[in-house]
């Protein structure tokens, strides 16, 4: 009787458990392409696909070779000056609001020389390599 009770119980729990899954899934593809807005056109479907505007200037004419060279020095040393002035009118912002929370001058010229010293200490070694027509553009800028 223990056998068959054995026996009965092996049986049951044998259809109850799973085998392996011998075959291996690929993992899906991705999706390559993007999503369109659709319209309508006389009862066509037309993929429409918004383009951003944009605007097209003509190549620069200049007089004279001098005016030429002078456009392109320009563009250079704007390219080599435009950072610091950027990091320069973040920098300004950030003072002007610190000495308006200050109380006195006094407090605001210490304030100011400890800032000069830091932007001189960090920033002093790259600025005194700038050509002196460089200079000049960062104080315009």
């Amino acid at each position: 009787m223990i056998r068959w009770i054995f026996l009965n119980i092996l049986l049951i729990s044998a259809t109850f458990t799973q085998g392996q899954d011998t075959i291996i899934k690929p993992p899906p593809k991705p999706y390559h392409g993007y999503l369109v807005y659709l319209a309508v056109i006389d009862g066509d479907t037309m993929p429409f696909i918004p383009l951003r505007t944009i605007t097209i200037i003509p190549p620069r004419v200049f007089k004279n070779e001098r005016e030429r060279r002078q456009y392109t020095r320009l563009i250079r040393n704007l390219k080599k000056v435009l950072p610091y002035a950027k990091i320069a009118k973040t920098k300004l912002l950030v003072i002007n609001q610190q000495l308006e929370k200050m109380p006195d001058k006094r407090a605001q010229k210490k304030y100011l020389k400890e800032q000069e010293k830091l932007l001189k200490k960090q920033y002093g070694p790259e600025l005194t390599n700038l050509t002196i027509s460089q200079g000049r553009l960062l104080i315009k800028l």
